[in-house]
């Protein structure tokens, strides 16, 4: 299962960053600082989706797993790196069988 959290997400054309739902792709606790690869979360929809959005919606069988309140669209070319102590909270989870579909786009994402 992958972890769904509640974290601030930077943003490239800004100095700050906003708190939101992120999926967490890689923990890293060998650091002085513990690090988290994350993939940003949105409820906003394109209406033609991107080879790298999955898609989460009320009909997913797991939605209620993910914990989140709205149809969203998970972006994986949209990846941060962010401390793991800046995690506010856990918010849910994703299956196995979603984590593979992930893992697929990723590969095709960075040509593995």
């Amino acid at each position: 299962m992958t972890k769904i959290v509640y974290a601030p997400f930077p943003y490239l054309d800004k100095d700050n960053s906003k708190n939101r739902p992120l999926l967490v792709l890689a923990e890293n606790e060998n650091l002085k600082y513990p690090t988290v690869i994350v993939a940003y979360i949105t409820t906003q929809k394109n209406e033609q989706p991107l080879e790298t959005d999955f898609i989460l919606d009320q009909t997913n069988k797991f939605f209620k797993e993910t914990g989140l309140q709205k149809d969203s669209v998970i972006r994986l070319h949209k990846l941060g790196c962010i401390q793991k102590s800046s995690i506010k909270w856990e918010i849910g989870t994703l299956p196995s069988s979603a984590t593979l579909e992930i893992k697929s786009k990723l590969k095709k994402l960075f040509n593995l």
